[in-house]
């Protein structure tokens, strides 16, 4: 896989995202977070992920996420992608 790789270290915060990757990523919650998804579809779901659990999101798969809005608001959560060379 050419490239770097790029960690990303997200704070503790209420937030919602909605993007299309353009490269995979993978994530790791240190503790449990409880929210709401959507991936690949405007269909969103109610979730609750175990602490210290890997997420994985392919390249091109439109998703969205949503913490800490009328619900308790997750801990630290690292994001590793990679960065095409320029």
């Amino acid at each position: 896989m050419a490239g770097s790789w790029v960690a990303e270290l997200l704070p503790r915060n209420a937030y919602q995202a909605a993007y299309t990757p353009e490269a995979p990523i993978i994530g790791f919650a240190f503790e449990s977070q409880v929210g709401v998804h959507a991936f690949g579809t405007d269909r969103r779901a109610a979730f609750r992920a175990k602490p210290n659990g890997l997420a994985y999101v392919p390249a091109g798969l439109r998703c969205l996420l949503q913490f800490g809005k009328r619900r308790r608001i997750p801990e630290d959560y690292i994001g590793v992608r990679t960065q095409p060379f320029v």
